[in-house]
């Protein structure tokens, strides 16, 4: 997984809940999203998801800073998917998205 360290102030703003343009387009059913930060460190946090993502069975795939994890079969709701995007502000601190 690429690690994101370019990021200028535009992208962290972008980041910013308050500037979330997203529900212009999509609806709020359709689209639930969770954002935090964490000290830990990017090899660790992406580490700990693939151990959840094991633990879960779920498929992963890793493309350009993202991480994708699927389940194989489809339950009462679908099929459950979820996606992390890890941006590095300084090696100690971190945005997840």
């Amino acid at each position: 997984m690429a690690k994101l360290s370019n990021l200028n102030a535009f992208d962290i703003i972008s980041l910013s809940s308050g500037l979330d343009l997203s529900g212009l387009f999509v609806e709020n059913e359709e689209k639930k999203e969770v954002q935090f930060t964490s000290t830990h460190t990017f090899s660790a946090t992406t580490s700990k998801l693939e151990d959840i993502a094991q633990d879960l069975k779920l498929k992963v795939k890793k493309h350009g800073g993202v991480m994708k994890m699927e389940g194989f079969g489809g339950g009462r709701r679908g099929t459950f998917a979820m996606e992390a995007e890890i941006f590095e502000f300084t090696p100690s601190f971190h945005w997840w998205s």
